[in-house]
């Protein structure tokens, strides 16, 4: 394996040096599940009653109309947050040599909410006895670079080291262990 040495790097949004290591050609989504739409029709069958407020059902029942929207929006929830932890509750959790990273300020992704930071970090491990380089994907943003550093500070170690679910079907796709909530949710 490469024995590249950690750069600790700030750079402009664009100008990223490090690039995404793709582990698919195709987009991967959430598979919706029959239960994610029945909580998706609950919840527009109900929405449309406060948007259609001269039924006669929503004239003399108004609760029933928040009920059902929050009994929908749960059950949606619930349902993707089930198939995306089924993808991933049997991913190993393998430590990975971080041999590089970087932050920037950026675009938000919608692109009208200001600025923010991101992370890319580009790890190595071998699994299977097969070596692999990745960009690991992790869920935060940040809004300062104080946090980006905090947040490096506390996921790679001292040994420029990192812990990755890996997916053992297809080790390029990686997640980075942040220690948080996510982590509890879906592994």
């Amino acid at each position: 394996m490469n024995t590249t040495s950690h750069v600790d790097r700030e750079c402009r949004d664009g100008e990223q040096r490090i690039q995404w290591i793709p582990f698919s050609k195709q987009p991967r989504f959430i598979k919706p599940q029959p239960l994610t739409f029945l909580g998706m029709g609950l919840f527009l069958l109900a929405a449309s009653g406060v948007f259609l407020p001269g039924l006669p059902a929503v004239a003399k029942q108004p609760e029933w109309i928040l009920t059902l929207c929050l009994l929908g929006l749960g059950i949606t929830l619930f349902s993707l947050w089930k198939s995306a932890r089924h993808d991933r509750r049997h991913w190993p959790k393998v430590r990975a040599r971080c041999l590089d990273w970087e932050y920037w300020k950026g675009d938000t992704r919608d692109g009208e909410s200001g600025k923010t930071w991101y992370l890319q970090l580009l790890c190595e491990f071998e699994f299977g006895g097969t070596p692999y380089r990745v960009t690991p994907a992790h869920w935060t943003t940040y809004a300062t670079r104080k946090g980006v550093q905090r947040f490096l500070n506390k996921i790679i170690s001292p040994e420029q080291t990192c812990d990755l679910w890996i997916n053992p079907k297809n080790p390029l796709q990686a997640e980075l262990i942040s220690r948080d909530v996510k982590d509890l949710l879906l592994h």
